[in-house]
């Protein structure tokens, strides 16, 4: 897990946390609750952590294939010109 997901959590942890000092008894319910709660943070952390790659890595193709794509164009111009050049 890389360390930005895993400070989420922790903030997340700390916001579900009760505070310090505190005493109490936790119910069954209490308890499902909880960790209802924090898996379904957790599980939103992760999902938003593989967006943000995908968004990356997908920006990084584009950007080769825009480059891709100017050098095939630069290299129709030069054919083109060429093709010019031998029928005269």
């Amino acid at each position: 897990m890389s360390e930005p997901m895993q400070k989420e959590i922790d903030a997340i942890v700390a916001l579900m946390a009760p505070p310090p000092q505190s005493t109490g008894l936790l119910t069954a319910r209490d308890v499902q609750d909880i960790v209802r709660r924090a898996a379904s943070k957790g599980a939103l952390v992760g999902w938003l952590a593989a967006e943000k790659d995908v968004h990356a890595r997908m920006s990084r193709t584009l950007a080769q294939l825009e480059y891709e794509n100017q050098n095939n164009k630069d290299r129709i111009k030069e054919l083109e010109l060429e093709i010019i050049g031998l029928q005269r």
